[in-house]
């Protein structure tokens, strides 16, 4: 009865001055047309795009907010959040029943007054949405139809409440990474959207299928082509199932979510990232695109991504630039928490370029690019959509990275001239964290400053020390940072090179207890066994080089090999803090061919070290019988007692240390 009431009412308030809907329009046509609506909505959604800037875009001029009174609370925090965008002036109106003659209108920060409100009176210059008015939505598609047939624009409550997500948690978030990093150049973007005009004949395909990524994976799985688009590359349809196959992801100790290595034809994943292909050796210069799965480059093989059609315009324009591209998509659709995470993850330096398209969030006054309608029809590149939901193939990527070069070359982004992109003072005043903040934890980057000031006093007398034993060296000052559990001649072999290429050499021994052999044997085994050689010191490494501190996973090493580790903490740590301490300008490392996690540990200095003026100098292990000396092995060796082999590879120091206490 109470349902009969109230479409009985919106009939009435439709039919008012002549407004008769349902004999204006079928009803057939009436139901075509809200799909559209929802269907335009939910485009503008998975693209990324504000719904707030959805209305600047079209110039709506109010949002009217119909909903029921036990949503009022929601309804004055959305209108608050909302207010943060300055060029949108919001005019909410809600009601205590739908359709009533009574309705409020909220003024800034809390005034009411009762306005009377007639749905005929909607222009194409509103926005409405809808929060709730009955359970079976009988009346909530009344007033869809009402408004569309108005001309005006319907908006949907999650659309409202992702967009004061994205607004506020994006401004903040970017608000911070800003401010710590004042000479990184930020240039925001958004996402192409699958076009609703316009399109080709595949386009009307996908359409007509409502392809989605996981419908095309379960056509290919049956070894069917769900459209011709694949068959515009030659790629087998078990290569495309690689492609189109989401990436295992993880949190690592920093709360920062890593892609798990990846390995294949089309697919290769390397230390929590794509790889893209071309970048330069030495790079002087980086840009970084960072995003979600359509930056990643899902559906396109390594050399078809944005990044890597960047890279590839980037050396052929301007390769004197040395401009290396870093691949940093993820698949973050549903963690929008991990977005300021992996943003102060990048290991960016003055000068750098970052790209981002997460959220789609504009900030005032600052760099967007929008790529909305980038692949709207006319074009020249071919097929460029799989499914509805906007993802690309690698022509799609092609065009993206065509946009952007374009966009970098008219803003000058990347000459030597651009040094700065200064925080508007809009996003200074504005980005308050109402009701969505950014935990302070989550601003740390990969440098050592935040660590530092939170061990101070400790690393103060770490270094203090270390300034003490240096006092009297002079010269090209090396070092190596070892475990030795035990001490090998593969670790003798190590040290005796980089001591004959320094003038002094540093050992590091780590000293945390987490090994097999304890730090005070460990370290009395590596002084006996360098004892003859007169440039080398062992010092501890204390807690602040490989350490639970700075790289517990160090530690953990035989559970997760399969894993992506982010050892840029220590790396840095000891760049920034321990190598000044003693003029350090060179460090060595064995090559390891076992260890996957120690493989990425060497990868972070390699490409963190040098930065900051530190060489970084890989050498080959020593063999025995056709096999890498290792602590490992003699540890195995040590579990059958077989000292014979042991003595084989170790030095008589470290033989005689084992046999007094494990032999019988």
């Amino acid at each position: 009865m109470k349902d009969n009431v109230k479409e009985s009412a919106v009939r009435s308030e439709a039919q008012q001055n002549g407004a008769d809907v349902e004999n204006k329009m079928p009803e057939n046509d009436i139901d075509n047309k809200i799909k559209q609506n929802i269907k335009e909505i939910s485009l503008i959604q998975a693209a990324g795009y504000s719904v707030a800037q959805y209305c600047v875009d079209t110039k709506a001029e109010r949002i009217i907010i119909i909903t029921e009174e036990e949503y009022w609370p929601l309804v004055e925090q959305i209108t608050l959040s909302m207010m943060i965008d300055l060029r949108l002036r919001i005019r909410a109106k809600f009601s205590e029943k739908p359709f009533s003659k009574q309705y409020h209108y909220f003024q800034a920060f809390g005034k009411f007054v009762t306005k009377a409100l007639d749905l005929n009176s909607i222009s194409p210059d509103d926005a409405v949405l809808i929060l709730k008015v009955d359970p079976d939505k009988t009346l909530e598609k009344k007033i869809v139809s009402t408004v569309k047939f108005r001309k005006g624009r319907v908006i949907t409550l999650d659309a409202l409440i992702t967009e004061m997500n994205r607004r506020i948690f994006g401004l903040n978030m970017y608000r911070h990474f800003l401010k710590k990093n004042p000479n990184v150049a930020l240039m925001l973007t958004n996402n192409t959207i699958f076009p609703t005009d316009k399109q080709s004949d595949i386009e009307k395909s996908i359409a007509d299928l409502k392809l989605t990524r996981q419908d095309v994976l379960e056509y290919l799985k049956r070894n069917e082509r769900p459209t011709r688009t694949f068959d515009e590359f030659e790629y087998t349809n078990d290569e495309y199932i690689e492609m189109l196959t989401e990436s295992k992801s993880y949190l690592n100790d920093r709360s920062v979510r890593v892609m798990e290595e990846r390995t294949s034809k089309c697919i290769n994943v390397i230390n929590g990232h794509r790889i893209t292909i071309g970048n330069p050796e030495k790079p002087k210069r980086r840009v970084f695109l960072i995003g979600d799965c359509k930056v990643f480059g899902i559906g396109a093989p390594d050399h078809g991504t944005t990044a890597s059609y960047l890279q590839t315009i980037f050396n052929k324009e301007v390769p004197e630039l040395a401009v290396s591209v870093e691949n940093y998509g993820s698949f973050l659709a549903l963690h929008h928490q991990d977005y300021p995470y992996l943003l102060n993850s990048l290991p960016v330096k003055d000068g750098d370029i970052v790209i981002s398209n997460m959220g789609g969030i504009r900030l005032p006054d600052h760099d967007f690019v929008v790529l909305t309608d980038l692949l709207k029809r006319p074009h020249n590149y071919g097929e460029v959509f799989f499914d509805i939901g906007g993802h690309m193939t690698e022509n799609g990527n092609r065009a993206v990275a065509d946009a952007l070069f374009k966009e970098l070359q008219k803003r000058d982004y990347y000459s030597e001239e651009y040094k700065k992109a200064n925080l508007p003072s809009s996003v200074r005043q504005y980005s308050r964290p109402f009701m969505f903040g950014i935990p302070h934890w989550s601003e740390s980057g990969p440098g050592s400053e935040e660590f530092a000031h939170k061990y101070n006093k400790e690393l103060r007398d770490y270094k203090t020390e270390l300034i003490r034993i240096h006092a009297e060296k002079v010269g090209c000052i090396g070092a190596i940072v070892m475990n030795c559990n035990p001490f090998t001649l593969g670790h003798r072999h190590l040290i005796e090179y980089a001591a004959s290429k320094v003038k002094h050499l540093y050992i590091f021994a780590v000293e945390e207890d987490r090994s097999i052999f304890p730090f005070a044997d460990r370290f009395e085994l590596i002084k006996a066994g360098t004892a003859d050689l007169d440039n080398v010191t062992v010092v501890p490494s204390g807690k602040f080089i490989i350490s639970s501190l700075t790289f517990v996973d160090y530690f953990n090493k035989s559970e997760i090999q399969n894993r992506t580790i982010d050892p840029s903490l220590d790396v840095t740590l000891f760049a920034k803090e321990i190598a000044p301490a003693l003029n350090i300008t060179v460090r060595f490392v064995g090559e390891e061919p076992l260890d996957n996690i120690t493989k990425q540990y060497n990868d972070a200095m390699r490409r963190i070290l040098p930065d900051h003026g530190i060489e970084f100098v890989e050498i080959p292990r020593k063999e025995f019988n056709g096999e890498v000396i290792s602590a490992s092995r003699v540890r195995k060796l040590l579990d059958d007692k077989d000292f014979d082999e042991i003595s084989k590879i170790v030095p008589e120091t470290t033989l005689n240390y084992l046999i007094k206490k494990f032999g019988d």
